[in-house]
């Protein structure tokens, strides 16, 4: 079993990278049965409600950085107690879009809401006791100059919330965000340059996740 994470900003390819991994599972790991999912919103009807009113609701571009933070706090604990537990606990493995890592980067670098350390350490410690003894987050980071990520936003079909909408300067501190939780507060989160083909970048995630099986 193992729990891994892939996150990145907005417009980095992480949604694009999921879809590869869930259709060409079963060729590439054909012993090993896989759950894909993604935060805010995964594991549960309650958590996506979670997800709309952080994501969609008219006034969340509003909110203040500790308000989202507590919504997807609330959303990742259900995620876990529905779905990536139990998943775990069966042997499976869990690949996730976003999961920690981008409640850092966003809400403490991003929304410049860094008086929530404290809380997002307290958190980190509820999930390392509610996850399988012995089991850690392993997490993939792609990394993309926002200008760039933000071209990408442009021509993207599909969701997009307030977040996507916001200035390029919030973009940087969201980038620098995952950059200092690689570099202090997970050493062994790994950084994959995500500017090239999206096969390439897919080649590269595989060859990490065999790494991590």
């Amino acid at each position: 079993m193992a729990f891994i994470a892939l996150e990145g900003g907005d417009g980095t390819g992480k949604t694009t990278q999921l879809r590869l991994l869930q259709e060409r599972w079963g060729d590439l790991f054909p012993n090993q049965e896989c759950i894909f999912t993604k935060e805010p919103g995964g594991g549960s009807s309650f958590s996506h409600k979670i997800r709309e009113l952080a994501l969609n609701d008219e006034h969340a571009g509003e909110a203040s950085p500790g308000a989202i933070f507590g919504l997807m706090v609330a959303s990742r604990l259900e995620h876990l107690d529905s779905l990536v537990v139990p998943a775990l606990n069966e042997g499976k493995v869990v690949i996730t879009d976003r999961f920690e890592a981008a409640t850092w980067a966003y809400q403490l670098s991003g929304q410049e809401g860094r008086y929530l350390a404290p809380l997002y350490h307290a958190h980190r410690e509820v999930i390392r006791e509610r996850l399988p003894e012995g089991q850690r987050v392993q997490v993939l980071i792609l990394d993309l100059d926002p200008e760039a990520a933000l071209g990408r936003l442009q021509i993207r079909d599909g969701e997009s919330n307030h977040f996507d909408l916001r200035t390029p300067e919030f973009h940087e501190r969201v980038r620098e965000g995952l950059r200092e939780y690689q570099s202090t507060i997970e050493p062994k989160a790994i950084f994959i340059d995500a500017s090239g083909s999206v096969e390439e970048v897919h080649q590269a995630v595989v060859e990490h996740i065999r790494t991590m099986l």
